[in-house]
């Protein structure tokens, strides 16, 4: 999986960039908050990535901080809502800020986003509202207790970054001292769902 990639600007869209690396230049898409800070062509740039395969389509995201894409991730783990919606939501408001109006139940400031209506507005709030983690300052990463490498290994197996933090910070299975054990009690309640 491509999950970050350093180059060269080749040109800016409006809500992509094409970058350089090695041998081959890369359409990455990315919010317009990321499109705007992206430097000329012929800068050299590092982004952090997810790459969405879905049937026929096959595309890459790009991000400039941890939050920015974990907020993707997690967005994308509820039905009804894609990779355009998650740039559309993260285009108009800041992952910091999208962050706290989740957790705060803000459905009005959700639904000024092009394309979120009050009832995908109401699920996001449903289902994110205890997931979002604390409010973070722009630039800083998401506070998180989670241990990062059995969250790698479990990228590494397949599962969204947000799908793993979120199975790792539950009660039960954050109080298991082993990190074995942990990343067992994990896989196994990954594969419940499945």
């Amino acid at each position: 999986m491509i999950v970050g990639l350093r180059g060269t600007v080749r040109k800016v869209g409006l809500d992509h960039a094409v970058v350089g690396v090695g041998g081959f230049d890369l359409k990455v898409a990315m919010p317009l908050t990321v499109v705007r800070a992206m430097p000329p062509a012929g800068a050299e740039v590092q982004l952090q990535t997810f790459l969405y395969i879905h049937e026929d389509v096959l595309a890459l995201y790009g991000f400039t901080s941890d939050d920015e894409l974990f907020m993707f991730e997690l967005l994308l783990t509820v039905q009804g809502v894609g990779p355009k919606v998650a740039l559309a939501l993260l285009s108009v408001i800041p992952a910091s800020e999208l962050r706290g109006k989740l957790a705060a139940g803000d459905e009005a400031a959700l639904t000024r986003v092009p394309g979120i209506g009050k009832r995908t507005a109401a699920r996001l709030v449903l289902e994110l509202k205890d997931r979002v983690g604390t409010p973070t300052q722009p630039g800083e990463a998401a506070v998180s207790s989670v241990d990062d490498e059995l969250v790698d290994v479990l990228i590494g197996w397949g599962y969204r970054r947000a799908e793993a933090e979120r199975v790792l910070g539950l009660a039960d299975i954050a109080a298991v001292a082993d990190a074995g054990a942990r990343l067992a009690a994990a896989t196994a309640r990954l594969l419940k769902r499945e």
